[in-house]
């Protein structure tokens, strides 16, 4: 299953091109010429609170995956990031005790444009373009390699050593504007209800598929659903497992219960049952559902590589 988890990633990069809805942290004051840095830092597989900065985890975790990101605004001109700035992205951990000790692992990093992802490493030059935004994840673990147990943490961002060395693409140094530092509350607590249980099977599930263990994702998604049929968020994770696992007909039938009422303009849901409908011989009623979203050439495109996918898949059996 390697190669096709390989091939499903780089697919599964293209989908997310149709779900860009940041809700950054650093938000400029006015309009300007010159450009503007905005960033946000956000932890992985954790519930999302009203206020946008405070997170919930739950059960004690041995690592904490966050995902920088970065956008450059208010401007029609490229920003470099040299070499190795990266390296320089200041995370902190605090405790109501004060800061405490963590290593960071670099995890991945790409540039998410209209013309496609590209890869880049830690130490790699990067020129972000207006429009296109640079995610980097990254692992928080605790430095005596121990546990982020029960309790409430600050995670914090210091962005001052990266802007220090940013260009313009003339090489000009960078004068634009950002925010220097910023935080995010993180808080892990012991599941107690049966949503909160709910809430930590999908978030399990959710993380399992972002690191390609689908037979775990399914086994968290289907735990949900043995107590309630109808969880849609349950449904689709379980459709995209068998997805990711080449059971094209079990994801189809988790794809179609829920399409009605997941069929809005942003829902990449059509996409992911266009996928299972190649898988299953279906490309007709795979083409109708991409050009609800795609055009021209680009609903071509996705059903060469859906078409791939499928091929590696048969291969592997």
């Amino acid at each position: 299953m390697a190669t096709m988890n390989s091939r499903f990633g780089m697919i599964c990069r293209c989908y997310q091109q149709w779900l860009v809805c940041l809700s950054l942290l650093a938000v400029g004051t006015s309009a300007s010429a010159e450009s503007y840095l905005w960033w946000k830092i956000e932890p992985l597989s954790a519930l999302q609170g009203e206020n946008g900065i405070t997170f919930r985890v739950f059960g004690p975790q041995r690592e904490i995956a966050l995902r920088v990101t970065l956008l450059s605004e208010e401007t029609r001109e490229g920003l470099v990031i040299p070499a190795g700035a990266l390296q320089a992205l200041g995370l902190t951990l605090r405790t109501a005790n004060g800061e405490r000790l963590v290593d960071s692992e670099w995890r991945s990093g790409a540039i998410i444009g209209d013309s496609g992802d590209t890869v880049v490493a830690q130490s790699d030059a990067v020129v972000l373009e207006p429009g296109d935004r640079l995610e980097v994840t990254l692992a928080l673990r605790p430095a005596d390699a121990g546990t982020f147990e029960t309790g409430e943490y600050a995670v914090g961002l210091d962005l001052r050593r990266v802007a220090a060395g940013l260009q313009a693409t003339d090489g000009r140094p960078w004068t634009g504007r950002y925010i220097e530092r910023g935080e995010v509350t993180l808080r892990i607590v012991q599941p107690r209800t049966a949503a909160e249980r709910r809430a930590q099977s999908v978030i399990r599930g959710e993380d399992a598929l972002e690191r390609r263990d689908a037979v775990f994702a399914l086994q968290q998604f289907r735990e949900v659903l043995a107590l309630d049929p109808t969880d849609i968020a349950a449904r689709i994770g379980a459709g995209r497992a068998y997805l990711d696992l080449g059971r094209f007909r079990d994801a189809v039938t988790e794809f179609e219960t829920v399409l009605p009422a997941e069929l809005g303009e942003r829902s990449i849901l059509p996409l992911w049952l266009a996928h299972a409908y190649v898988g299953v011989g279906r490309d007709d009623a795979a083409e109708s559902l991409l050009r609800t979203r795609l055009a021209g050439d680009a609903v071509d495109r996705q059903l060469r590589l859906f078409r791939e996918d499928v091929r590696n898949v048969q291969r592997t059996r």
